[in-house]
């Protein structure tokens, strides 16, 4: 199949192997696919640990950062709620590169922290399970470290602009093409990401190709 790319890499030499179980860093560009791969491995038998959705729990009003949020970013980022609005926080830090690296300072460690607990938990319990972190900054953060494998899915930026505005239209918070295009590159460059990767996806076939890869993946993975 001309879009099946799942080549073994050597691993770099700070790689940190969880010893009990499988775990698996699933990353990619933002509306990469990386969600559906996750969704896949998940009927395929797999734990998903979602970082986005620990990210997006840290949001709210008493999440143990939300002070930090507020001193940096101030009291304009929240809803009436007393959650922060991830709106008003995206325009902030998709604008100014220097917000974005505070936000990440932030929110980083207790993200890792959480998920890597989390990993080591379900990996500990069953020796023969398959642990998959889903996180969109997995190499920028360093959590690739902590990892058994890497996993990047990959897809040409027309269709991940696409992606993104169809989904941001579901989600009620709709992005034009320069937004979405401005949320891309704010991103590591998936070139950059490939070179961390043990297993490349390439999603820019019809969904039985990706289907398929990822199949194959999993047959490695438990092989």
């Amino acid at each position: 199949m001309a879009n099946k790319k799942l080549s073994i890499r050597i691993r770099p030499a700070d790689r940190q192997p969880i010893v009990s179980g499988l775990v698996v860093g699933l990353t990619g560009g933002i509306a990469s696919g990386k969600s559906t791969v996750a969704q896949m491995l998940k009927t395929k038998g797999a734990h998903i640990i979602d970082l986005d959705q620990i990210g997006h729990q840290l949001l709210r009003v008493d999440s143990p950062v939300i002070n930090r949020l507020i001193e940096t970013f101030g009291v304009d980022i929240l809803e009436e709620s007393g959650d922060v609005s991830r709106t008003k926080l995206g325009e902030i830090v998709f604008a100014n590169p220097t917000d974005r690296q505070q936000l990440d300072e932030i929110m980083h460690p207790r993200i890792h922290q959480i998920s890597r607990q989390s990993a080591r938990n379900l990996a500990r319990a069953d020796p023969d399970s398959v642990v998959v972190i889903d996180s969109p900054l997995l190499i920028e953060s360093g959590g690739y470290r902590s990892v058994d494998y890497i996993v990047v899915v990959v897809s040409n930026q027309s269709q991940q602009v696409d992606r993104l505005i169809q989904r941001s239209k579901s989600q009620r918070r709709p992005l034009n093409q320069l937004q979405a295009k401005a949320r891309i590159e704010a991103q590591m460059p998936v070139s950059e990401k490939i070179a961390y990767a043990d297993y490349a996806i390439h999603n820019d076939g019809t969904l039985s190709d990706l289907k398929d890869q990822v199949h194959q993946l999993w047959v490695v993975l438990k092989g």
